[in-house]
């Protein structure tokens, strides 16, 4: 695709997404030959995504991406300038971005939240025990988005840690190719976008893009399908959950190897009330006051949360606090893809019995998944 054709697709996704593109620009003077003035010096992007936590409806997400500072301005408090800009404006109680490095941007509240799991499957090996349930179908990539966000809706456990819209850019994604699950009703449960990334002298290679499921034998029809097509010997995933039920599904579990544990995306609390208040709980009904110290100020404060039915009111109050914690830990144990009794071993929560109050309060039924890489 030429480079003017890839400009304006890419211009086209991010008006789609209502994508916001914050630079720093540096009008000094230049030797000729250098970049002009209108090349930032440094970039970041943000748009506003909805977190799946369990409750009654997504949590706003401001998600940063397109994060660069030039090599030749480093040191210079740029990114720092662009990220309290970005907190400043952002309307969500959260914050989130993908980083090959999560550490380096600690500095700024942010806490990885979720782990994934790479996965590689010997196609010739993966045979479910029992028959997959529902009906595969294909379908076309300009689909897959609208499809994976219904199936999405759908399923408020299954999709802990999702962000919407789970299959972004599917439509461009060249080479890609879309199959959908149904269940006996004729229900679209499951939906998965791959791509053939052709011979290597060792294998024959599926990638999965995306896959979003309302239910675990959609993942696995899916999946079933997939090691079906005879163009590959292996497939390889990226977003995979740690703990997936499709292991014990198939009759050798060592057809699905686990090939790298990552961190997926990390989280940033700007609202703790508000983002308590809109999150879902599996734990039975209590009542607590916590206590979050953040370096900025912007999250500090102490609130009566009190759970009933899996549903929280969050308040703020003058009562001595029965769990304190940092706005990075409570960032790092949202969405329980941290345990805070890891934490406390690790010195960043203070007392031990605060550990097991915060493990009870946020434990969910199955392990947080993104779905989306931005």
């Amino acid at each position: 695709m030429p480079a003017e054709d890839r400009i304006g697709a890419l211009a086209a996704r991010w008006a789609a997404e209502g994508r916001t593109l914050h630079a720093i620009y540096d009008d000094a003077t230049r030797p000729v030959g250098a970049l002009g003035d209108d090349v930032p010096v440094a970039t970041l992007a943000t748009f506003t995504a909805g977190l799946a936590a369990g409750g009654d409806e997504d949590i706003p997400c401001t998600l940063v991406a397109d994060v660069t500072v030039r090599a030749t301005h480093q040191g210079q408090g740029l990114m720092r300038r662009l990220m309290d800009a970005a907190a400043h404006d952002a309307a969500t109680p959260l914050m989130a971005l993908h980083a090959a490095h999560p550490a380096r941007y600690a500095r700024f509240g942010f806490a990885p939240a979720i782990r994934s799991a790479c996965v590689e499957v010997d196609c010739a090996r993966f045979r479910l025990r029992d028959p997959a349930a529902g009906t595969v179908h294909e379908a076309g990539t300009h689909r897959a988005d609208e499809l994976a966000r219904a199936v999405a809706m759908s399923s408020a456990v299954l999709r802990f840690g999702a962000l919407t819209p789970a299959l972004t850019g599917a439509e461009s994604d060249d080479g890609a190719r879309c199959l959908v699950h149904t269940d006996d009703r004729g229900v679209v449960d499951g939906v998965l976008t791959w791509a053939f990334l052709g011979w290597t002298p060792r294998a024959q290679v599926i990638e999965v893009r995306a896959e979003s499921y309302a239910t675990v034998d959609a993942h696995a029809a899916l999946w079933q399908t997939l090691c079906s097509t005879g163009i590959a010997s292996t497939i390889r995933a990226a977003d995979s959950r740690l703990e997936d039920p499709v292991a014990w599904m198939i009759e050798d579990r060592a057809a699905r190897r686990v090939t790298a544990v990552t961190d997926g995306y990390s989280l940033r609390v700007l609202d703790p009330a508000r983002a308590l208040a809109m999150r879902g709980y599996s734990c039975p009904d209590t009542s607590l006051v916590i206590e979050v110290a953040d370096g900025t100020g912007a999250a500090s404060g102490r609130w009566l949360l009190a759970v009933t039915r899996g549903r929280a009111t969050v308040e703020p109050t003058a009562r001595a606090a029965d769990v304190r914690l940092g706005a990075r830990e409570l960032a790092a144990l949202f969405l329980a893809g941290t345990r805070a009794d890891a934490l406390h071993a690790a010195g960043l929560l203070a007392d031990g019995r605060d550990a097991r109050i915060l493990d009870d309060l946020l434990r969910w039924p199955v392990e947080a998944r993104s779905g989306l890489h931005f």
